[in-house]
């Protein structure tokens, strides 16, 4: 009986110790402490993440932008076509949209009745004041009239003449008939409130024609592109209906210095060659070629955005860092950039930054580094240094 409680007491005894082992060792792997040695534990390194990479090149940079317009004409160069004197339209030879040649006949307007009753009164005051002063010269000549009767008949002849020749001069017709107003300039007509049988007055706007030379195309810009435009550029151009097989080249006339309410882009302002075959009212595009001096570049590949905003990974001695940059202009190839952490000559992750987090930063740098835009060339391998075995000393 007693051996039987004796070796009850050893077995208790064992499975204390072992249990006190097991919770010892269990603590001490939490608390990351190598019961052995005594040293803190290194915690597991994440394996190093192959990329590739390219260096920052600080160079010129041209891209291109697309933008769209609708062609039209400078509002103060159209060239209005007014009535010369009261009148009756009767005849009209034109319609909106119409191109005309300097000369060609527009309106025909006939003299108003109104004007044409002032020319028939006008001419018997004249008449009667030839009389008149025929009469008093004749008079004089027999001393029955005074000297001073002749200047007053005179006087009112000459008041009578000039009368009737301003009339005259309103109602001057061609061959006696209506008076054919014609065009200023070779164009196209822009607008016209002529209607046959209308009745007009005299400085009445009849026709406008917008002149051939003068039609321009409005495009909208960013403002970071139009600040690298100047006036005289040459922009190459496109109808959208496809009107016109070939580009059609025009020049910056003006830049505005204002953004557009409704687009929030700059407006500039081109003008189209006269002999520009090309509709009016065309909606129109162009390709803008744009270029940056000395800049930042990068392969495109090598930007990384999310919420935070944009960035690139920097490798220095096998580790890539995060760093926040700003994107200047991007073509389908690369990017120019700016950010106080790069600068020319900055190595930065092109493949494989996507699966780059806070676990891993450690990178392995495969073959081809070169500078952005450049063919790629061998680079040795860059590789993070391995992670040193638990329990090691420093």
């Amino acid at each position: 009986m007693r051996q039987l409680i004796l070796v009850m007491a050893v077995i208790a005894g064992v499975s204390a110790t072992a249990g006190w082992l097991i919770g010892h060792h269990a603590r001490t792997a939490v608390s990351g402490v190598d019961a052995a040695h005594g040293q803190v534990a290194s915690p597991p390194v994440a394996p190093p993440v192959p990329v590739r990479v390219a260096t920052v090149a600080r160079a010129a940079f041209t891209y291109t932008i697309l933008a769209y317009g609708q062609l039209g004409v400078a509002p103060e160069a159209l060239q209005g076509v007014s009535a010369p004197y009261d009148g009756v339209v009767s005849g009209v030879s034109c319609v909106v949209g119409q191109a005309v040649h300097r000369g060609d006949v527009l309106i025909e307007l006939a003299v108003a009745p109104e004007l044409q009753q002032q020319l028939t009164e006008a001419r018997l005051a004249r008449t009667a004041a030839e009389q008149d002063l025929a009469l008093v010269i004749q008079r004089r000549e027999l001393s029955l009239a005074t000297q001073g009767d002749v200047a007053l008949a005179q006087h009112a002849f000459a008041a009578a003449d000039q009368h009737l020749a301003l009339l005259n001069e309103r109602a001057a017709g061609e061959g006696g008939g209506p008076r054919r107003l014609r065009a200023p300039s070779d164009g196209v007509v822009a607008a016209l409130t002529a209607k046959p049988g209308t009745a007009v007055l005299a400085g009445a706007d009849l026709v406008d024609v917008a002149p051939a030379d003068r039609r321009e195309v409005r495009l909208g810009i960013e403002p970071s592109a139009a600040a690298h435009l100047h006036p005289g550029q040459a922009i190459a151009m496109q109808p959208q209906s496809g009107a016109a097989e070939a580009s059609i080249s025009g020049t910056v006339r003006w830049i505005t210095a204002a953004l557009d309410p409704a687009t929030r882009l700059v407006d500039i302002v081109v003008a189209l060659p006269a002999e520009a075959q090309v509709l009016d009212h065309e909606r129109m595009s162009a390709q803008i070629p744009v270029s940056l001096p000395e800049v930042l570049v990068i392969p495109r590949s090598a930007l990384v955005s999310d919420d935070n905003g944009t960035k690139v990974f920097v490798v220095n001695a096998g580790k890539a860092e995060r760093t926040l940059v700003t994107v200047l202009a991007e073509d389908d190839t690369n990017a120019a950039v700016s950010g106080p952490d790069i600068t020319a000559g900055t190595v930065v992750v092109t493949e494989g930054a996507s699966i780059l987090d806070e676990d891993h930063l450690g990178v392995v740098v495969m073959p081809a580094a070169s500078p952005a835009g450049a063919p790629a060339a061998p680079q040795a391998p860059v590789s993070a240094p391995a992670p040193a075995p638990a329990g090691a000393k420093p």
